[in-house]
């Protein structure tokens, strides 16, 4: 039933005959009339319809029809709740409720339900319907759809949302300043970062939470940008409410007037502390790694220099012994100059290896009761050539009293021959060196003093560093890799030790103070006894002797020969295999990186055969890592010497199994 058929016509037999043409001629002012207002009704696209107080839609248009999808067969005489969702329904009847009562409502905003399923936002009106006494019997509501306008609403709202949660996060303040660069507004971000009141931070208030060393250059620039009217950009710490100082960028915009002036400026002051840091770092890092860089040149340079040093009289030594007509006195001479030069090439290594070792936590400390006299004397017999050579005076003074240090004996040794050998090679010809040691309470304080070229005020923070020297001009070279300190720095400071050093300044001398605690729970070792090296053994030993180095093993057989030995010589694993079972060796002096086999597997082929039992197996090799000592003490090594061998070393070994 369309609107038509529910507009009621009066019938013209109700009414008199004698008025019927005046009457006919209403009926069709009013039908005319009614059906000019239903077809209004029926074309707008608004949703009219009608209802009674129960909810039976009583009236439904092609507006509705089209809104909600339902025709007027299909809508007319069912519930209202066909279109309303049933969470709506408690909202409905509080509107019926209000109608019932008389009232209009207007405009109000819910959803609805079509025909499909889809939910949409509609905008709807509701008027009451009266009969003929008043009485409310119904209601009348106009629906309009509001899904586009919805929608749109829903993205702007989205949008300002993400832009919200964008601001929040990049931790951004806007501001704006008049033409002359007074504040006159800055968010509350500002407020929330430092603590200042809108009344505070206006005009050049602001200024009152940048870091007082970014002043000066914060007000400068931004004069700068004032008279130029350009474009802003700074950089400045501000003071954060716990008193800490964060790193800000800013940015500012001039806006300009019609006539070309500015008006105002417009910025932004963007937190980058974060990012700020971590630029610094990388810039620190680029200029450690640059000083690294040259630090690396200069020691490797430097490392040549002293490695060609020992090198030229060596090489000039046996040119020397080559000459047909050399004395016996220049012989003996060359090869103690040679030997000397020897043991500054093998120091010199020893010291590289001894920092890497120590640096990565692969040296282990010997630790025994010694007197420090007997380990200063030793560090004294070492240095002694090099005092001489430089005809300095030494002056020793020790404590009556003998002191006991819990140490390892040749590294604590090696700390003050380091710092001899510095304060005789630092100090020029005919210098004073003074050694002073003392004790107080549970350590001993033992000073190295000398009258050399000192230390300027920029090194001493340093001088303990990697690769740094006194002095590194060529003019005044004196040698060394730059090592010598850092090493002993380390093996003080393994001993439980510190180590200072003192200078007035270049010109002025130095001093190196070490203090190391003492001990008394246990008697000190007797050293060792003097070597007797150049004699020969009590009793001949079987040496088989394995390198590819031809030369090494030369030189090493002749010296076991000279000791009283026989020895026999391999070149290479499988020959050293053939030679051990022929030969029967009782001592084995055997390289590791050997062709065809190694080292390793030779030593463990010796040790798998019966008759080879009791045979002493010497590692010789030019690697002194902790680890390869473990690999091949693993493959049934007895002992492990690191080329160049040292003669001394090498006769305890043997002069002990002559002995047994």
């Amino acid at each position: 039933m369309n609107v038509n058929e529910q507009l009621r016509l009066p019938s013209i037999a109700d009414e008199g005959s004698q008025d019927r043409p005046r009457f006919q001629e209403q009926i069709r002012a009013q039908h005319n009339s009614e059906r000019f207002l239903a077809s209004i009704i029926e074309s707008s696209n608004d949703a009219i319809v009608g209802k009674s107080l129960d909810g039976v839609i009583q009236t439904w248009n092609g507006g509705a029809q089209r809104l909600f999808g339902y025709s007027s067969q299909e809508a007319i005489g069912s519930h209202i709740s066909l279109i309303i969702p049933l969470e709506r329904m408690q909202n409905e009847e509080l509107i019926l409720s209000r109608i019932c009562a008389g009232e209009r409502v207007k405009h109000y905003e819910t959803i609805r339900r079509t025909n499909s399923g889809t939910l949409i936002h509609v905008s709807i009106s509701v008027s009451p319907i009266r009969n003929e006494s008043g009485i409310v019997v119904g209601a009348s509501q106009i629906a309009r759809d509001i899904s586009d306008r919805r929608r749109t609403e829903i993205a702007s709202n989205q949008c300002e949302e993400r832009y919200r949660a964008l601001a929040e996060a990049s931790a951004t303040v806007v501001w704006r300043a008049d033409s002359m660069g007074e504040v006159v507004f800055a968010s509350d971000d500002w407020n929330k970062i430092t603590g200042q009141t809108e009344e505070e931070e206006t005009g050049w208030g602001w200024l009152q939470a940048i870091h007082p060393d970014d002043h000066a250059r914060t007000i400068a620039l931004w004069a700068e940008s004032i008279k130029s009217q350009t474009l802003h950009e700074n950089q400045f710490r501000v003071r954060t409410l716990d008193g800490s100082y964060r790193w800000f960028s800013v940015r500012g915009v001039p806006i300009f007037n019609l006539d070309g002036s500015v008006r105002e400026w417009v910025g932004a002051n963007t937190d980058f502390h974060d990012r700020k840091l971590a630029e610094d770092a990388l810039r620190r890092l680029a200029a450690d790694l640059s000083d690294m860089n040259r630090r690396n040149d200069h020691f490797l340079a430097t490392l040549a220099h002293e490695l060609r040093n020992p090198l030229a009289p060596i090489r000039s030594g046996l040119q020397v012994l080559q000459l047909s007509d050399v004395s016996d006195e220049e012989a003996s001479e060359t090869r103690v100059m040679m030997e000397r030069q020897l043991a500054q090439l093998v120091r010199l290594v020893d010291d590289l290896m001894d920092v890497s070792r120590i640096v990565s936590g692969k040296i282990e400390l010997q630790m025994k009761s010694v007197l420090l006299s007997d380990v200063l004397n030793s560090a004294i017999e070492s240095s002694r050539s090099l005092i001489d050579q430089m005809n300095h005076q030494l002056s020793v003074s020790l404590p009556s009293v003998p002191i006991r240090l819990d140490a390892d004996f040749t590294r604590l040794s090696q700390v003050f021959l380091n710092l001899l050998n510095n304060a005789a090679k630092y100090s020029e010809p005919n210098g004073k060196i003074y050694v002073n040691a003392i004790q107080e309470r549970n350590e001993v304080i033992l000073s190295v003093r000398d009258s050399g070229i000192g230390i300027s005020s920029e090194k001493l923070p340093f001088i303990f560093d990697m690769f740094t020297q006194a002095d590194q001009s060529l003019e005044k070279s004196r040698g060394g890799l730059g090592i010598g300190l850092s090493l002993v720095r380390r093996l003080v400071e393994m001993h439980g030790g510190t180590v200072e050093a003192k200078s007035e300044g270049v010109g002025c001398g130095s001093e190196f103070v070490v203090r190391i605690p003492t001990c008394s729970e246990r008697p000190a070792e007797a050293p060792e006894p003097p070597s007797t090296e150049g004699s020969k053994a009590s009793s001949s030993l079987r040496i088989l002797v394995v390198d590819d180095n031809r030369d090494s093993v030369t030189t090493l057989t002749m010296l076991l020969k000279r000791l009283g030995h026989q020895t026999r010589a391999a070149y290479d694993g499988e020959e050293a295999v053939a030679a051990a079972r022929d030969f029967r060796p009782q001592v084995v002096l055997l390289d590791i990186g050997l062709p065809k086999l190694n080292g390793y597997e030779v030593c463990r082929w010796i040790r798998a055969q019966n008759e080879a039992e009791g045979v002493t197996i010497i590692a010789q090799t030019g690697w002194g890592q902790e680890e390869t000592r473990k690999k091949t003490k693993d493959a049934g090594f007895d002992h492990h010497m690191v080329k160049p061998l040292d003669p001394k070393a090498l006769r305890k070994i043997l002069d002990k199994l002559t002995n047994q």
